[in-house]
Formats: structure tokens, C-alpha cells, sequence
């Protein structure tokens, strides 16, 4: 088994109020969240709803986290740090506050990638 440590998407930009944006999704092997975090930009405070799904819907998922921000603050995705995720299950967020423009929050999350084999 190969594993890879501190591994990332880079930053993800939620999309606007209402759109659902996979954060994180295992398509190949089982990972561990290391660390989770939404960094908020909007101009106003907002709310972002987490959802651990079967697939890119929040709508299949269920909720897990909901993750109030301040005006130019961060916060940690405590709900989903040290989770594990097997194949194609997906983490997905949605900004909740109305008025919320494409790109203003910003996520990132690094894990641990367990690989079968070498």
C-alpha cells in the first residue's frame, strides 16, 4: 500500500447561493480528511451546508455540517476533519445565504491518499 500524505485539490470556489460544489471526492482510492476549511469573501456573513453524498448532488447526500462564516473570516469543516472516504463518495458544499456571488467562498482540504499496491 502507498500512501500520500498532505495531499490537495488546491482552492475550490463555491458556486452561488444554492449550487451544489464538490469540495472533495475519492474517485480511485480511500483518503482521510487531514484538515477542512471555508474562507468566506462574500461582503456579508454566510451559511454553508455540508453533505457527505454518494454522488455530486446534495440531494443524495446527507447533511453533515452547517458552517456559519463572518464577513472576511474562516472556519474549519470540523464534521468532515479525520473522516475517511471510500471510492466515489463525495463531499459536497452549499452556500445558504441568499445574495452570495460565484467564487466569494473559498474551500480547501487537504488529505491522506491510501493507494492499494506498491
Amino acid at each position: 500500500m502507498a500512501v500520500k500524505i498532505g495531499q490537495t485539490a488546491g482552492a475550490i470556489l463555491l458556486g452561488a447561493t444554492s449550487a451544489d460544489i464538490t469540495i472533495q471526492n475519492v474517485a480511485a482510492n480511500r483518503t482521510l480528511i487531514s484538515a477542512a476549511s471555508l474562507q468566506n469573501n462574500a461582503g456579508l456573513d454566510v451559511s454553508i451546508s455540508i453533505y457527505r453524498s454518494p454522488d455530486a448532488t446534495s440531494a443524495s447526500g446527507e447533511l453533515v455540517d452547517v458552517v456559519a462564516i463572518p464577513d472576511g473570516g474562516d472556519a474549519d469543516i470540523n464534521a468532515i476533519i479525520g473522516q475517511g472516504l471510500s471510492l466515489n463518495e463525495y463531499i459536497i458544499a452549499v452556500v445558504d445565504t441568499a445574495t452570495v456571488s460565484a467564487g466569494a467562498v473559498i474551500s480547501s482540504v487537504t488529505y491522506t491518499d491510501f493507494t492499494a499496491g506498491s
